[in-house]
């Protein structure tokens, strides 16, 4: 055996083993990317609540609650729209809480929805935010001082602010608008001309109508968003229209209702008891005040 033959002996183990190792390394190096991922993950998760328990040491929670309402003028008799916001002023988040809602009961009747939220929890809170996708409401029953009042409760603060306003005594007739539908419009049944008087409470209409034909009656629906829904019962006659329509909410547009008039009579059977015997067109707009 000469040298070169003997070299290439002492050389083969070592090739080999290093082969073994490259092979392994490839096997190992996935497993080693993932576990190290999965470790950054549960490091990630246990720091992050641990880093907001040290800022809730370090830092207070501040905030300020903002109570808006749009109305210029509020009279008896309106609805009052307001929104809440909440504004953190500090670095730490705020903490859940119980937002609470107090209001003037000589002066004021939350609405339906608003009653259901008097009482509300909240999620955590690190930016500006509105409490609710719609607007409070609140109907004015008398005329004076009134307020509203919301207060926060968090796990580590409390946070409250009032809204207060005075209601105005309800001056002359009231003129109907977008805000409030109460007062008198002219109406157009199927070309037939006549009145209809409304009282809107929390988008809850009543009121009644006369036509020219001798025609008259009670009202009862609602309104929502851009929609008018009402009964039109026909004085001692079992049937009645049921009016569909629609109004537009731009300010600068003229306050219209337009839509259709169903005329419904009863038809004595237990599963369809109304019957559509006819539709016809239907038509509303404000009567300008006197003057």
């Amino acid at each position: 055996m000469n040298d070169a033959d003997t070299a290439d002996v002492r050389e083969r183990p070592t090739s080999l083993w290093q082969r073994l190792l490259s092979g392994l390394a490839r096997l190992i190096a996935p497993v080693l990317l993932s576990l190290a991922g999965a470790i950054a993950s549960l490091v990630a998760y246990l720091f992050t609540p641990l880093n907001e328990v040290i800022n809730a040491y370090i830092w207070k929670e501040k905030a300020q609650i903002l109570l808006i309402s749009q109305a210029p003028v509020i009279r008896q008799e309106d609805v009052v729209l307001v929104d809440i916001f909440i504004q953190p002023t500090s670095p730490v988040r705020l903490s859940e809480g119980i937002l609470k809602i107090s209001y003037s009961p000589a002066t004021l009747r939350p609405g339906a929805e608003t009653n259901a939220r008097m009482i509300s929890t909240t999620q955590k809170i690190g930016a500006s935010a509105k409490l609710f996708d719609n607007s409070l409401e609140f109907i004015t029953t008398q005329a004076g001082p009134a307020s509203i009042t919301a207060e926060l409760l968090t796990k580590r603060a409390r946070f409250s602010n009032t809204l207060n306003f005075d209601i105005q005594p309800a001056n002359g007739p009231i003129q109907p608008s977008r805000r409030n539908f109460s007062g008198k419009w002219k109406i157009d049944l199927d070309g037939i001309s006549g009145q209809m008087e409304l009282k809107d409470v929390a988008h809850m209409l009543t009121g009644n109508y006369t036509l020219t034909d001798g025609n008259r009656g009670q009202i009862d629906g609602l309104r929502d968003g851009r929609t008018f829904r009402v009964n039109f019962y026909r004085g001692a006659s079992p049937s009645r229209y049921f009016i569909d329509a629609t109004f537009d909410r731009d300010p600068k547009a003229d306050l219209e209702i337009r839509g259709l008039a169903k005329l419904m009579v009863p038809t004595g059977e237990k599963n369809e008891p109304w019957k559509k015997a006819r539709q016809v067109d239907f038509y509303a707009t404000t009567i300008s005040p006197p003057g």
